[in-house]
C-alpha cells in the first residue's frame, strides 16, 4: 500500500498549522479557519502554541488546598486584588435595562393574575352547573308520582321480592 505524501514540488505554499488547509506563504490570516498566521505580535500561549517550559524540566505545581479542609481549618488562600471587569460585573443595570425588566415583571404578574381569575370563573360555572343539576333533579322528583299505582307496571314487577330472598326485618 502507498502512503500518500504531500508533493514536493509545491514549496511556494504552506499548511495551516490549525487546520491544515493549502495556503499561501503571504496570507495572514487562513481562509477556511481564520487562524492567525502573520502577526506583528508573538502569540505564545503556554499549553496552546507552546510547551511550558517548567513542565519541560519536570516542575509541578505546588497543589492547592482543597477549599473544604480551608474551611475547615480556617486558613484561607491569598486573594488577588479586584481586576477592573469585576467592578462593572457589580454595578447596577442602566435605566432602559431596569425598565424592561420592571415591564416584563409586571406583565408576568397580570399574566398571573389573569389565570387566577380565569381559575376562578372556571370554578364559579362548574358550581352553578352543578347547583342548576341539583335543582333540576329536585324538580324531577317532586314531578314523579309516589303512589304505587300510577307507576307504571314494568316497575312494580321488579319490586317484588325473589323467592329465594328472606325479608329483612328492620
Amino acid at each position: 500500500m502507498v502512503d500518500p505524501t504531500l508533493p514536493t514540488d509545491r514549496s511556494a505554499d504552506t499548511v495551516c498549522p490549525w487546520c491544515s488547509a493549502s495556503v499561501t506563504p503571504e496570507t495572514a490570516t487562513c481562509p477556511s479557519c481564520n487562524a492567525i498566521l502573520i502577526s506583528d505580535e508573538e502569540h505564545e500561549l503556554p499549553g496552546v502554541t507552546a510547551v511550558d517550559l517548567a513542565i519541560l524540566r519536570g516542575e509541578k505545581k505546588a497543589p492547592g488546598r482543597s477549599r473544604l479542609l480551608s474551611w475547615i481549618s480556617g486558613e484561607y488562600p491569598e486573594e488577588t486584588g479586584p481586576v477592573a471587569g469585576d467592578s462593572e460585573a457589580f454595578a447596577p443595570p442602566d435605566p432602559a435595562v431596569q425598565r424592561e425588566i420592571l415591564r416584563l415583571e409586571l406583565e408576568a404578574e397580570v399574566a398571573n393574575l389573569q389565570a387566577e381569575v380565569n381559575s376562578i370563573e372556571s370554578e364559579a360555572a362548574v358550581d352553578r352547573e352543578l347547583a342548576g343539576e341539583s335543582a333540576a333533579s329536585a324538580e324531577v322528583s317532586t314531578v314523579t308520582p309516589a303512589t304505587p299505582a300510577a307507576a307504571p307496571a314494568d316497575a312494580q314487577t321488579t319490586a317484588t321480592p325473589d323467592e329465594n330472598e328472606t325479608p329483612r326485618r328492620a
